[in-house]
């Protein structure tokens, strides 16, 4: 070294070639014109191709200035930052102010090309086709006979298998076969997977091979002469025939006479079809055929599709006949298939979805069984503006209702009056609702109904009438007068303090409320209680009973009889079980009671339109909401509470979690920091081993050990202990935390070690010169030194907890539920409930749980900024 400063300067030290720069800026500057022609090209938004271009220009910057150079190695560390790490954060964050969710999960242009050509309506004013499909006959009884075979070795095969049953139990019994096993087994793997997968089959055949007959009637019923004649129903009630006639015959004579009898009235001609395939417009093509014309095209095929067509032999035959079916014989048996046309799935479901039979350049949809109604788009363009078709009478529609573009809400609506949408403020008046706690989920319909008769006795809803409402509450708020609203005010107050009067009469209720509840119960109890005595008693005899069948010679009967008695005493203990729930239930319900209050009036701004929203239009589209997502999660009935339960559980969870793991890490950690502890090396082995194998095997494994009916441990140590399904919660919670006990101790056990033998002997020696006990010397030597070095990893796992999803999801998926059609349950944490708001069976709603989302990163930032403070993380810093 020459005391020189070896400082890195570009323009001394790197070496370029203006040749690789220029090649370098071609290859970046065609890469970043086709990824933004690409991107535009299908999304049209300026947006990502801003971005990109900022990025070329940011890397041809590297390239030609010297200064940047630096930034050439960097570059893919930043953008792999920006693309995991920022886009994220910014993306949740964009998402927590608009409505993406079920329903809006399109942009408006996409959304809106859905509604045009996404629904249909049916045509009114067109009438129905009925058709009969046909398909190859060479290759239905290719089906038949595949079917018949694999059917008989079946039939075959569960024979065998009650043979060798009665074999070896008893060969003079009737036997079910529902209860033998492999009997049951084999028919399931009929039914389930061989039938399915012959039935499979018959979607091979091509649709060019299908052809279609299609009238203008749902039955065509021919004569013995070939005619064909119209069933009518007269008006006393009898069936009466009369042969078809052209639809261009006059119409009868004789005025208002001629409609006495309906048999006089004129029929309608049945016209016939024959549909055939036709590839180029991937569609069935309708052309007129006669009657006698049929046999011709569907000689050698099968009908596979309801009957529309009849003799009269037929007919009589198919009213008279009576039903073949035998409910005592089992289906299972039988060696005849009738094919119907829902057996060529893929074809039904094309013909449902793509509409392929046209007749006349219309396009028909399949309805039930062989109908096809004709059909219009039920939204449509006129000049620029969208239109809702409208029935303007029984057969005729037209597109008449405006629908317009609510960009607030994120929807296409029509409106009520016809005129434009519009959005306005009115005042609304609020109060007088019954209101319990803040994390009170349900409502209590008992104690309303009470409280509702006290008001009643106390003449209560006579008192608050407000003067003067009707002046300011459904009305435009620039529209009404202040004179008006302070009077309404002023009335308010008044009406208040009798809400308030009778608020401050609550504890007297509550005591006459439950006096009279308990009443009600004991008498319920002794009659449950008595109840569960009697099935006690009918245990024991059924019991008793087993015991002597069981002494029996072995046979079928005998198995069955056991088999009877056993259903019939797990039964009678399953019921017992639950009336014993349901008086613990009932008795704790009584513990916990929280009479509602009613809540005073108020008056209240609310956004108000003229939307019709008897009629909504699916899908809406993507929209900004604002601070929506935010206020909703604090104002919601049914979202504020189980927030606020979800809230207060998880910081219980990830403090408890904590704490225990890391107690018994650090207790656990004393005991083999020993030096005259022997065999501590296999101790230490066996006790890692909870956190050596996959957390997510050894959830699935608890949640089995724990399960309420069959779990190792309730059958091990013959307890009924409800560790996942407790209703009140407390024991999935209890069980929730056992388990991340059992995941987290060895984890906390190894840093603890770590930290122990980190501490010099020589401080203990002190210790024990100035008679320190050993528990002065932990307090005051060993917890403070541990916690200066393993603060920091305490505050990380607390964080970890807040997000522990597999621990909750994974044992519990967040069950029990806390009530009836609320989301979350009572093991959920924060990062769960967000997960079902996000990917919901039924609804998703990434809105609000981008909102939560943010709530929970500004909740962990505030509680782990603190903990570092607190627990001087930050010491080495300040001192530097």
């Amino acid at each position: 070294m020459n005391g020189v400063s070896d400082k890195f300067t570009p323009d001394k030290k790197v070496k370029s070639s203006g040749i690789g720069k220029i090649i370098a800026t071609a290859i970046f500057v065609i890469l970043g014109a086709l990824l933004i022609y690409l991107i535009y090209d299908k999304f049209h938004k300026l947006l990502v191709p801003f971005f990109i271009v900022l990025g070329i220009g940011f890397i041809l910057m590297s390239i030609w200035v010297k200064g940047l150079y630096i930034y050439r190695y960097m570059l893919p560390a930043i953008l792999i930052i920006l693309i995991f790490t920022v886009y994220p954060i910014f993306y949740t964050v964009y998402i927590a102010f608009t409505n993406y969710g079920t329903g809006h999960l399109m942009t408006l242009d996409d959304a809106r090309t859905e509604v045009l050509t996404g629904k249909w309506d049916v045509d009114g004013s067109v009438l129905p086709l009925y058709a009969e499909f046909y398909a190859p006959k060479d290759k239905i009884d290719n089906f038949i006979s595949n079917w018949k075979a694999k059917k008989n070795d079946a039939i075959e095969n569960v024979k065998e298998i009650k043979s060798d049953f009665i074999k070896k139990n008893s060969k003079n019994s009737d036997l079910a076969d529902d209860d033998i096993e492999l009997v049951a087994a084999e028919k399931n793997k009929w039914y389930d997977e061989v039938e399915p997968g012959i039935i499979k089959s018959l979607d091979k055949i091509k649709k060019s091979e299908f052809l279609a007959i299609v009238f203008t009637k749902d039955k065509v019923v021919i004569d013995a002469e070939g005619k064909i004649i119209d069933k009518i129903e007269t008006n006393d009630g009898d069936i009466e025939y009369t042969e078809s006639v052209p639809d261009t015959a006059e119409p009868a004579a004789g005025g208002d006479a001629a409609t006495e009898n309906v048999q006089e009235a004129e029929p309608v001609k049945t016209l016939i079809y024959l549909a055939k395939y036709d590839n180029e417009k991937n569609s069935y093509v309708l052309t007129e055929i006669g009657l006698d014309d049929i046999k011709k095209y569907v000689g050698d095929m099968v009908r596979i599709s309801d009957k529309v067509l009849y003799t009269e032999d037929e007919l009589s035959a198919s009213e008279s006949e009576e039903s073949a079916y035998d409910s005592d014989t089992d289906e299972f048996y039988n060696t005849n298939y009738m094919i119907t046309f829902g057996d060529f799935s893929d074809f039904e479901n094309g013909l449902k979805e793509k509409c392929p039979i046209e007749l006349n350049g219309g396009s028909y949809l399949k309805g039930v069984g062989n109908e096809f109604m004709k059909k219009k788009r039920s939204f449509a363009l006129k000049d620029g503006k969208m239109y809702k078709l409208t029935m303007i009478n029984e057969t005729e529609s037209d597109y008449t209702t405006e629908v317009y573009e609510d960009k607030k809400t994120g929807k296409f609506v029509t409106t009520v009056d016809g005129s434009p949408l519009k959005h306005w403020n009115e005042y609304k008046l609020d109060g007088m609702n019954f209101v319990y706690g803040t994390f009170d989920i349900s409502a209590n319909t008992e104690a309303e109904s009470f409280l509702n008769d006290k008001m009643a006795n106390e003449g209560l809803n006579e008192k608050v009438v407000i003067e003067g409402i009707d002046n300011v509450i459904n009305k435009d708020i620039t529209t009404v007068n202040a004179g008006d609203l302070n009077t309404v005010k002023a009335n308010i107050l008044k009406a208040n303090k009798y809400i308030s009067e009778f608020n401050s009469k609550l504890a007297k209720f509550k005591k006459e409320y439950i006096t009279a509840k308990k009443e009600e119960n004991k008498s319920l109890n002794l009659e449950q209680a008595q109840i569960v005595k009697d099935k006690k008693v009918q245990i024991v005899e059924l019991n008793k009973r087993l015991a002597l069948v069981k002494r029996e010679p072995a046979g079928y009967n005998r198995y069955m009889d056991i088999k009877d008695l056993n259903n019939q005493i797990v039964q009678l203990k399953n019921e017992n079980k639950q009336t014993l729930k349901e008086i613990k239930a009932r008795n704790l319900m009584l513990d916990n009671f929280k009479m509602p209050k009613l809540s005073k009036f108020k008056i209240k701004v609310i956004d108000v339109s003229n939307t019709d929203y008897e009629n909504p239009i699916e899908p809406g589209f993507f929209a900004h909401v604002g601070f929506h997502n935010f206020t909703k999660i604090f104002t919601s009935k049914t979202l504020t509470a189980p927030f606020m339960r979800v809230f207060v559980w998880t910081v219980i969870w990830s403090a408890v979690s904590v704490i225990t793991s890391f107690a018994m890490g650090l207790m656990l950690a004393l005991v083999f920091n020993a030096g005259d502890l022997k065999g501590k090396f296999l101790y230490r082995t066996l006790f890692i081993l909870p956190y050596a194998i996959p957390s997510f095997v050894s959830v699935l494994m608890w949640g089995g050990f724990l399960n309420d009916d069959f779990g190792v441990v309730n059958l091990a140590l013959k307890l009924d202990i409800p560790w996942l399904l407790d209703p009140s919660g407390i024991m999935p919670k209890i069980s929730c935390l056992l388990v991340n006990l059992w995941l987290g101790f060895p984890y906390m056990m190894i840093i603890s070690l770590g930290a122990l033998q980190s501490i010099d002997s020589s401080m203990y020696e002190a210790a024990d010169v100035d008679g320190a006990s050993k528990f002065q010397q932990f307090r005051l030597i060993t917890l403070p030194l541990l916690l200066i070095t393993l603060g920091p990893m305490l505050v990380g796992s607390f964080a970890f907890a807040f997000n522990n999803f597999g621990g909750i999801y994974l044992l519990t998926m967040g069950r029990p539920v806390m009530d009836a059609g609320v989301l979350p349950g009572h093991t959920d944490i924060l990062i769960s409930f967000t997960y079902k708001l996000a990917f919901g069976e039924n609804e998703t709603d990434y809105g609000l749980a981008s909102a939560i989302a943010i709530i929970v990163f500004f909740i962990i930032g505030t509680i782990t900024f603190l903990q570092f403070k607190f627990t001087n993380t930050f010491k080495e810093v300040d001192n530097a």
